[in-house]
């Protein structure tokens, strides 16, 4: 074919629609919100001057075909980006917030001209759909695999790439909004779309699952030991990107594609309504579950897990019991927060919104499964890893913590908690903290008008 035919250019399939589609209505969503935010901002017009090119680019990402098209697509996404957390040009901590995003970003996009030139090294083409469907076992699509790895990890920022997320807070609440609900994604999505490369490597899954898994429960860790909306929807963020490596790692490619969608909508929906959270209510630690309510969660959590279990045909015996293991721990977790006054009173009012969340969640996985199955067509259904040792040992380290956390309690005569989880929270608040001089701990830093 000719170079410039637009077929070879652009590649539009389930996976592109489903991006460009969330991606489009989270811009719609943001830019009306954005005309009253920023009403009387000296760089309003330049805002969605930036705002229209890095929507722009992240479509353009989602339907690139051409490795030049992409490429360029994702240059223009970063650096667009960067200066948009930077809006506020007169404020120090801004700008070293889009300074150290740029570097971060500038070093995946680095990773990702890599892979894209050993790729073409290697099957003599700059078709994307030729790349990924032609017989790959050299060793210059290896290593180009682990550099899409690295390229997406610097974009969804899971540990240990997590700093620049975390310091971005400075950026203007629509900003934020954008980058968490829609650029973040941008990691997951170039996974799906080279999943051929990898996806029958079991070293590479084992890899992003365990560098899914580790950021969850380190952003988990995270949020909640903030004192800062943004800062704690940014850990969030953190953690809901890991587990989207940990389904991704499994082979579940489909659950990481619709996980992808609702935590865009969703983070975009908290970003955007975060000006109203004056305070978090926090989980009080001064005693036990209590005892009739905590088996009648147990079961709950079981019966929610069969029916996640029926509804998406997750039933056989694969990797991707790690995802009934955690719908169990959310409908469990789910459950006791209903119960927690101590009132079994409202024991069948937890059963229906226990079995509800997981019925739903399973219709969601279904959908999914059935709407994206032509995507891997050369790729087992999902490409579903086998169950391996790792898989098991995640899913009780998971749970130990859980039923840990769960049972955190403080010393009711000295109102202090054990030395261990002092000493654990402190280490967890230090390794959350944003760059030095991207913190404004006096009003006289925050010089904008």
């Amino acid at each position: 074919m000719s170079l410039f035919t637009p077929s070879e250019w652009i590649y539009i399939d389930t996976l592109s629609a489903v991006m460009m589609g969330v991606v489009s209505g989270i811009g719609v969503l943001v830019a009306l919100f954005s005309k009253n935010y920023l009403q009387g901002d000296r760089r309003y017009g330049i805002f969605f001057i930036q705002m229209a090119v890095l929507i722009a680019s992240v479509i353009t990402i989602s339907m690139a075909n051409h490795v030049v098209l992409l490429l360029g697509a994702w240059c223009v996404c970063n650096v667009t980006l960067s200066r948009m957390i930077a809006h506020k040009t007169t404020w120090s901590a801004a700008r070293f917030s889009g300074k150290m995003a740029l570097i971060q970003l500038i070093l995946g996009t680095s990773f990702l001209a890599t892979a894209l030139s050993l790729m073409y090294y290697a099957t003599g083409s700059l078709i994307i759909q030729d790349i990924i469907q032609t017989p790959l076992d050299s060793w210059p699509i290896g290593l180009a695999s682990v550099a899409i790895i690295l390229a997406a990890m610097t974009q969804s920022a899971p540990y240990p790439f997590h700093r620049w997320l975390i310091s971005s807070v400075n950026a203007p609440t629509p900003v934020s909004a954008l980058m968490h609900a829609g650029v973040v994604n941008g990691g997951g999505f170039l996974l799906l779309r080279f999943a051929p490369l990898y996806a029958n490597n079991t070293s590479l899954m084992n890899t992003i699952f365990i560098v899914g898994f580790f950021s969850t429960l380190m952003g988990s860790f995270w949020k909640v030991i903030q004192n800062d909306i943004k800062r704690m929807l940014a850990c969030s963020t953190i953690a809901q990107m890991g587990f989207m490596f940990v389904q991704i790692g499994l082979g579940v490619f489909t659950s990481a594609l619709a996980h992808i969608c609702w935590h865009g909508l969703f983070k975009a929906y908290l970003f955007l309504s975060s000006g109203n959270a004056g305070k978090e209510k926090r989980k009080d630690l001064d005693h036990y579950p209590f005892v009739p309510a905590l088996f009648f969660s147990f079961f709950n959590g079981c019966l929610s897990t069969l029916v996640f279990a029926k509804i998406s045909h997750h039933t056989q015996w694969d990797a991707g019991v790690v995802i009934l293991g955690v719908v169990w721990i959310s409908s469990t977790q789910l459950s006791l927060s209903i119960l927690s006054t101590k009132s079994i009173k409202r024991a069948p009012f937890a059963l229906v919104v226990s079995t509800a969340f997981s019925a739903l969640y399973g219709l969601n996985v279904h959908y999914f499964d059935r709407l994206c199955s032509p995507l891997w067509p050369n790729l087992q259904p999902m490409a579903i890893q086998n169950v391996r040792p790792l898989h098991l040992v995640a899913l009780c380290v998971l749970a130990l913590v859980w039923i840990l956390v769960l049972f955190l309690k403080y010393d009711k005569k000295t109102r202090f908690f054990p030395h261990w989880a002092l000493f654990l929270y402190v280490k967890m608040l230090n390794s959350s903290q944003p760059y030095p001089k991207t913190i404004t701990d006096n009003r006289r830093g925050y010089d904008y008008v």
